[in-house]
């Protein structure tokens, strides 16, 4: 390993000194130039009389709605979804599963609702579940097998 001496030092710091030097000195060339103090930056008068271009606009996509309910049309109330919380817990009691085994199993339970929102709420449970320590996980290839975690008493 080469030894750095002072005199390398002091090198590597006159070429640093020149390089913040140079780097300055084309600032403040930019800033003159901006504030019109250089001789050949256009004057800020000369500036505002110049036309401006109007912009053009991309054209816009129309984007179609989804249908909604109509004026006349009533949408049935979202089903409550009690006891996820527990039937989760009870389907995990009965050994290790994987999240689409819950989520099926769940849905068939709660078959009034939604299932996309039955999807959504056991997913959200099982992260609120692994977060508070209250279920394991473990990864077997791209899927989570999730089981009880063991209390510690």
């Amino acid at each position: 390993m080469a030894t750095i001496t002072e005199h390398d030092v002091i090198t590597f710091l006159e070429s640093k000194i020149a390089a913040l030097l140079d780097e300055i000195s084309r600032i403040r060339l930019v800033t003159e130039y901006f504030t019109g103090i250089a001789p050949a930056a256009p004057k800020p008068a000369a500036l505002k009389t110049l036309k401006k271009k109007p912009l053009k606009r991309k054209k816009q996509k129309q984007v179609k709605m989804t249908a909604q309910p109509g004026v006349g049309e009533i949408s049935a109330p979202p089903v409550p979804l009690t006891g996820l919380e527990d039937n989760i817990l009870a389907m995990l009691s009965l050994g290790p599963a994987y999240i689409n085994d819950i989520i099926s199993s769940a849905q068939a339970l709660h078959a009034g609702a939604e299932p996309q929102r039955v999807e959504n709420a056991v997913i959200n449970t099982l992260f609120v579940f692994k977060k508070n320590g209250r279920v394991a996980s473990v990864q077997e290839g791209k899927k989570y097998r999730y089981s009880l975690q063991a209390v510690a008493s």
